[in-house]
């Protein structure tokens, strides 16, 4: 397979290295595909029929800012970009797992920011289709999971940043650079924190699952790790209490621009914190319904499919690429 020449970013799917005419005779020969979700702490990678059935899998955690992977083969190494060496490492052991007669020659990969696809391309051999994690959670959960039946559909992902995949009219929307969806970005409090875009108040600032542990640990003697130990919390600290409250008040006020915008039929939670259930659920119900005496407010549920959500989309998108 020749060299692959394009670096894909998180955006539109892309494919890297793909030969021409390869897709229909993958398509005939009922070959699986590789799929990995690189997350903002985790990367998940699984082997997955045309049926979306799981063959094996495999995990990590997400590299850190200047970290150097470490991996069993030096081959592993793409050359400088510590997330791609992971997802390289962490592909190479699922390799063998592959059931006989079965090739793997695509790989789907959903990430939050940017890897350096065509490394990643170039050391596995095989062409490469990237979008990113909320696209590739909300897909999955429109077709199989909390949205489906729904061809108006709002996917909203809380990670350490928030994201949405929007589906109207049956159609994913991706935009013109493959940014539609940005909600993280969209401004709330006009006084709130400054965000890494340079704004203030964006909800990534707010809602999102890093801003919800600063918030709580920068007023608590009790530090969190992770936004959800603020759940067992609730009823009995009064701190958690007023920064889940304020990140749910936040969210809502964001949901209730885009229905206004989008007008969706249903808006599914995902991510860790919709893993609350209605702990979570209720207050952003209760803004929503607070703020909208002119809005139409669909129903608010959780997502369906869990983690899976972004390794079940990244594998449609490879197979649907084919």
């Amino acid at each position: 397979m020749s060299a692959p020449s394009l670096s894909a970013r998180p955006g539109n799917p892309e494919r890297t290295g793909d030969p021409e005419g390869a897709g229909q005779s993958e398509r005939a020969a009922g070959v699986a595909v590789l799929a990995v979700d690189v997350g903002s702490s985790r990367i998940d990678a699984e082997i997955l029929d045309e049926r979306l059935a799981c063959l094996a899998r495999a995990s990590t955690t997400t590299p850190s800012a200047g970290t150097t992977v470490t991996s069993p083969s030096s081959s592993a190494s793409t050359g400088g970009d510590p997330t791609a060496d992971a997802v390289v490492g962490l592909c190479r052991r699922l390799a063998g797992s592959a059931p006989p007669g079965v090739p793997v020659r695509r790989l789907g990969l959903a990430a939050a920011a940017a890897v350096d696809t065509r490394a990643v391309a170039a050391a596995l051999a095989v062409p490469v289709v990237v979008t990113d994690e909320a696209t590739a959670a909300g897909l999955a959960e429109w077709r199989h999971g909390a949205g489906r039946g729904s061809d108006d559909v709002l996917v909203v992902l809380l990670d350490a940043e928030i994201a949405a995949a929007v589906i109207a009219d049956g159609a994913l929307v991706r935009g013109r650079s493959g940014q539609a969806g940005r909600l993280g970005h969209l401004g709330v409090r006009r006084e709130g924190p400054v965000c890494a875009c340079g704004l203030r108040g964006c909800l990534d600032v707010l809602a999102s699952t890093r801003a919800i542990v600063d918030a709580y640990n920068a007023r608590s003697l009790t530090p969190v790790a992770r936004a959800t130990e603020l759940r067992a919390r609730l009823g009995a600290d009064p701190v958690a209490n007023e920064v889940w409250r304020g990140a749910a008040a936040a969210l809502a006020e964001a949901l209730l621009t885009a229905c206004a915008l989008l007008a969706p039929a249903r808006v599914v939670l995902a991510g860790e914190l919709a893993a609350t259930g209605e702990a979570w659920l209720e207050p952003v119900r209760a803004g929503l319904a607070a703020a909208s005496p002119c809005v139409s407010v669909p129903p608010v549920v959780a997502a369906e499919l869990g983690p899976r959500a972004g390794v079940l989309g990244a594998a449609m998108a490879a197979l649907e690429a084919a």
